[in-house]
């Protein structure tokens, strides 16, 4: 059996929000920035300073110790769509010693959110030598419980999967207006955990990538923003 791996998120294409760092931020956000925010708060109900607690809070402490995450807000101002896109790798290399990498992607409409939903993508990058045969699940998971994962509330996605001679990628293709996840299955976020998780065969062996997201911070902070939307 291939032996079971546990992920950190991380990517290598975002672009880090790092450049606010304390409660007094707003003073030090780029007018283009601000901008943007309010048309978001305008569009979606939600308040500009609940967005920028996502989009600039420090979540170092969340994150813990040696690693490092990666932030990137975005405002389709065509379709209305607010998206939040987030990765972390363990740079000591213990939750990730092959150099996993992991991506997941929140996206807020008024559509979506007057359901109480949130869309949902993600994409799991696995550096080796053998190639991905067959994908049984690809989901997103939560729970309550501080071990284990029975009674954990589960979103499955459709996917796609990819093998080259280095890496296999497993990666969401559901229409993020149609697929989501439950807001107030965030509330409470700090207390819970979430992962991203496939059970795969590769050459043959069947085993489960695993990503376990360590900072529940930002998912509490999303909470916030959209559970008390005017």
């Amino acid at each position: 059996m291939l032996k079971a791996t546990t992920l950190l998120l991380s990517t290598t294409f975002l672009l880090a929000c790092t450049d606010i760092n304390t409660p007094d931020y707003v003073g030090h956000i780029s007018s283009d920035k601000l901008a943007m925010y309010q048309d978001i708060s305008e569009q979606l109900g939600i308040a500009t300073a609940d967005i920028i607690s996502i989009c600039h809070t420090d979540y170092s402490s969340q994150a813990g110790d040696n690693v490092q995450y990666n932030l990137s807000c975005h405002w389709d101002e065509n379709s209305h769509s607010f998206s939040i896109i987030y990765s972390e790798f363990d740079e000591s290399g213990k939750a990730n010693p092959n150099g996993e990498f992991s991506t997941l992607e929140l996206n807020l409409t008024d559509e979506l959110l007057s359901q109480n939903i949130i869309g949902i993508s993600a994409m799991l990058y696995y550096p080796t030598k053998e190639k991905i045969t067959d994908v049984e699940s690809f989901e997103l998971s939560i729970t309550d419980l501080p071990e284990g994962w029975v009674n954990s509330v589960d979103y499955g996605f459709d996917y796609n999967a990819a093998s080259s001679q280095q890496t296999s990628i497993i990666s969401s293709n559901n229409d993020l207006q149609q697929q989501g996840i439950h807001v107030y299955n965030l509330a409470n976020a700090e207390m819970k955990r979430f992962k991203v998780s496939s059970d795969v065969e590769l050459d043959g062996e069947k085993g489960t990538i695993q990503d376990d997201i360590i900072n529940t911070g930002l998912f509490s902070n999303i909470y916030q923003a959209v559970a008390f939307r005017s």
